[in-house]
């Protein structure tokens, strides 16, 4: 066994929003074939990975309310990378929570990949990037995207397949989520499941060329949809309110992220970003906003060591 090179490792852990998602019928794994176009925002939680040595490996997670202290992405991270290389080690995380939970913006799976990162920065035999990515995956579908160092990508089969994208540079937006509607992704995909029992399958409906394609032009053309949106009841009356405010502001795109319950929107205006806000003041539901740039810079995901 080898031990992990002492020090503390801050990461940044960005969250994303999907522009696209399109969910295909359930597989024989239980897993679901996706279409998405995910977008880095610049709303971040930040880890703090402290590694001491060890002829064992111990790990450790700070506790956060509603989060599992003794097994969560973080940890699984841990356990996955340490076993992949044959390590050891104490390792203690911090991690000082941003992004909402259970709002569709990725937080645990970017905070598992920002574990993934500082391990591998940490080691004296790092994984390839494939490799990481690979062990990404069996933390969640997600993190592979947040371990592919782009800021957007199209990804498809269970989200283990990144196709970066050609970053654009004028995408401003808001991030609104209405309060006391959180989401279970697990229960927004059984819900999802059940409905088309009843109603028939769903298909992925576009190509990947035809949606890389229409990320390049005019957000106010955009076709993107999200197939979980119609799954959402208790929200969707909140989300028809939000469409038609956005609608009036004109020159932007809107879409519920992720399996909710994160409502974005996006505009190559930051002007119409800001009108938008105002008229939210005096919305007649209580919500909680973030403002956000649209990360375009190559994302290196490197990790500060000190």
């Amino acid at each position: 066994m080898v031990g992990y090179r002492p020090g503390t490792y801050v990461e940044h852990a960005p969250a994303k929003v999907n522009l696209h998602l399109a969910i295909g019928p359930n597989r024989p794994d239980g897993f679901h074939d996706l279409q998405s176009i995910f977008q880095l925002i610049d709303l971040s939680d930040l880890l703090t990975i402290r590694i001491e040595r060890s002829e064992e490996l111990k790990v450790s997670c700070g506790a956060l309310e509603g989060i599992d202290a003794d097994w969560n992405t973080m940890i699984h991270a841990v356990h996955l990378h340490a076993e992949a290389i044959g390590a050891t080690g104490i390792i203690t995380i911090a991690c000082a929570k941003h992004i909402p939970m259970m709002a569709g913006l990725g937080g645990g799976s970017s905070d598992g990949a920002a574990v993934l990162r500082a391990l591998n920065h940490a080691c004296s035999t790092p994984l390839s990037q494939p490799e990481l990515m690979h062990l990404g995956a069996q933390v969640g579908s997600d993190v592979p995207f947040f371990l592919a160092g782009c800021s957007a990508a199209y990804v498809e089969g269970r989200g283990e397949h990144v196709f970066p994208m050609k970053s654009r540079e004028d995408l401003h937006g808001l991030v609104v989520m209405p309060v006391g509607h959180a989401v279970s992704t697990a229960w927004a995909f059984r819900r999802l499941d059940q409905m088309r029992q009843e109603y028939g399958n769903g298909r992925i409906r576009f190509e990947r060329e035809a949606l890389v394609e229409e990320f390049s032009k005019p957000v106010s053309s955009w076709p993107f949809t999200n197939d979980f949106r119609s799954v959402l009841d208790g929200i969707i009356g909140i989300y028809d309110e939000l469409d038609d405010l956005v609608a009036s502001t004109g020159g932007c795109f809107s879409s519920v992220s992720g399996s909710g319950s994160a409502y974005v929107v996006v505009s190559e205006q930051q002007e119409k970003i800001e009108r938008l806000q105002k008229k939210l003041e005096v919305f007649p539901h209580e919500l909680c906003l973030y403002v956000i740039k649209c990360l375009h810079r190559e994302h290196s995901g490197a990790t500060v060591s000190i």
